[in-house]
């Protein structure tokens, strides 16, 4: 007989503390999205350890590998502020910041035409191309909760107002020769119910622009000579925001988005040299979720590409009417959303036409019943 001698002080315990590094680093290298990351770190001083020393390369795993649920244009705005943090200016020109990189980040699948101005190329951050910096590439983690948390937070006040109002949630039209779902309909999503992934990487994306566009303009003003721009192009700087530095009336969609985020979020500054989103509220059952891709990402990336269907309805309204509507966040919402909350196909026989679209918003705003016709006559319903 033989006997093994076997260490029980521990039996039964779980954590994360006892785990092998070598496993530790895989797990923390493979985990879905930055936030992920950063809630890991909190969580375990063993990873942050791993962290310290392996930073690069976790970072750049969990942004490109095989489990990340980050868009890939989201990506590059992460690398751009990286960069920009480390000091190591990545645009020669404002011209190329707006033209290059923001037309890529912002560019419509619809409106391939408009993708590049003359025979420019582009500018891209692909893998491999964050700072070797450690405090640089922890700031950028912990950035990217922040940016999440802030995300989940203005989509959740979003939805807790149009609880408030009184549009109507329709049930599914009655269909008698039922046919498959499209992509854009599939799962239930209840008009007041949770963001989609779609719906919550929209407000991730325009945050990201709002903080690399304050990241530049505190570092054009703060190093002039890591910069090296004219004394035009800072002045023109100085005149945009988040929102008008997007070039190109094709990308009036995202620049929507943004100035949705920048009604919500003014920008604060500390010291003039450090750019700094407002703090989140603290966490709660309705303002913090986990959402994951559909199993298509290439047709997701098509959606982000595309103008959401709440801001397609938006924007066919008057400045007046549009500013007034950013607290719903229209900007955001799914076609799946809006038809359930009755503004899209939400009467029998109708066809969304501009005059309706004007009507939709006329009726929102202006807190009375909206009539329109339909091929059964006329219908009035209230709006709020």
């Amino acid at each position: 007989m033989s006997l093994v001698i076997c260490d029980t002080a521990n039996a039964g315990r779980t954590s994360l503390e006892w785990i092998p590094t070598e496993i530790l680093e895989i797990i923390a290298s493979n985990v879905p999205s930055l936030d992920t990351l950063w809630n890991l770190l909190r969580a375990s001083p063993r990873c942050w350890r791993i962290f310290t020393l392996r930073y690069a390369h976790i970072t750049e795993s969990v942004l490109s590998g095989s489990n990340s649920i980050t868009p890939l244009l989201v990506r590059e705005l992460i690398r751009a502020v990286a960069l920009v943090r480390a000091q190591n200016f990545p645009f020669p020109s404002l011209d190329i910041l707006r033209w290059d990189f923001m037309t890529a980040i912002a560019r419509n699948t619809n409106r391939d035409e408009y993708a590049r101005c003359g025979d420019t190329t582009g500018i891209t951050f692909g893998p491999n191309s964050l700072p070797d910096s450690r405090d640089v590439i922890t700031s950028v983690v912990a950035t990217a909760y922040h940016i999440s948390v802030l995300a989940q937070s203005v989509l959740a006040s979003c939805i807790k107002r149009l609880k408030r109002s009184n549009l109507n949630c329709l049930p599914p039209d009655p269909d008698p020769d039922p046919e498959p779902r499209p992509p854009y309909l599939s799962g239930v999503i209840e008009a007041m119910g949770q963001p989609t992934y779609l719906e919550e990487m929209r407000a991730v994306r325009a945050l990201w622009i709002i903080q690399l566009t304050g990241e530049v303009k505190a570092m054009v003003k703060s190093r002039p000579d890591v910069v090296r721009w004219t004394e035009d192009e800072v002045s023109r700087l100085s005149q945009k925001n988040p929102a008008t530095i997007l070039p190109y009336a094709a990308y009036h969609h995202v620049a929507v988005e943004v100035r949705t985020m920048m009604y919500y979020l003014p920008a604060c500054y500390k010291n003039d040299t450090v750019f700094r989103l407002p703090q989140a509220p603290a966490p709660s059952e309705c303002n913090r979720w986990a959402t994951m891709p559909s199993d298509s990402q290439s047709y997701d990336e098509w959606c982000l590409g595309n103008e959401s269907y709440g801001g397609d309805l938006l924007s066919y309204g008057n400045s007046t009417v549009s500013d007034r509507l950013p607290r719903l966040g229209f900007a955001f919402w799914e076609f799946a959303r809006m038809y359930r909350l009755g503004l899209a196909r939400g009467l029998p026989g109708l066809t969304l036409t501009t005059h309706y679209r004007h009507l939709v918003l006329q009726g929102i705003c202006e807190n009375t019943y909206l009539t329109v016709k339909t091929q059964s006559g006329d219908c009035s319903r209230a709006i709020f």
